[in-house]
């Protein structure tokens, strides 16, 4: 259940910064800055990305840690 709260969590995050992206796109007024919104975007999204990754995998560590401490050995 940790899991899916999380990446439930992480899908909203990442939902809203798209929404937000897409506002900022609609509010552009020439080429170039609509070249360098989209390439902050992308840049944005890539570490928040990874950011969400890392935190996925600490949640499946602290999970397992939590079932191993608490049975003596891990869900089968």
């Amino acid at each position: 259940m940790a899991m899916y709260r999380h990446w439930l969590g992480a899908t909203s995050r990442l939902l809203r910064d798209q929404c937000a992206h897409l506002q900022n796109l609609a509010e552009c007024d020439d080429p170039l800055n609509m070249l360098v919104c989209q390439t902050e975007f992308a840049e944005k999204s890539v570490l928040a990305g990874l950011d969400e990754l890392r935190r996925g995998v600490d949640t499946i560590t602290d999970t397992a840690c939590g079932h191993f401490a608490a049975g003596g050995s891990l869900p089968q």
